[in-house]
């Protein structure tokens, strides 16, 4: 007997839903390593307030290498927004 996959799917808790994967693909996108600081760091929007959020102990593997905001102040000396 076969089982229709996305039949199964309206009954199964949201923890196991082939489409609860998003969030794994958009902090793959979001979350970025830092050289200077040798930390991961992501720009996370709560309300109208940016917020920069770093990530001590975070795998670093196929990151994109950006400096973050907080070095770059230290480096320039200017305000970044």
């Amino acid at each position: 007997m076969e089982f229709d996959r996305k039949e199964n799917d309206k009954y199964a808790p949201k923890t196991y839903k082939r489409n609860n994967y998003f969030d794994a693909k958009k902090a793959d996108q979001d979350i970025k390593y830092c050289k200077k600081c040798n930390r991961c760091w992501e720009m996370v929007r709560s309300s109208n307030k940016y917020k920069l959020i770093h990530y001590k102990d975070f795998p670093t593997y196929k990151r994109a290498r950006e400096t973050c905001f907080f070095c770059l102040e230290k480096i320039k000396g200017a305000h970044v927004i």
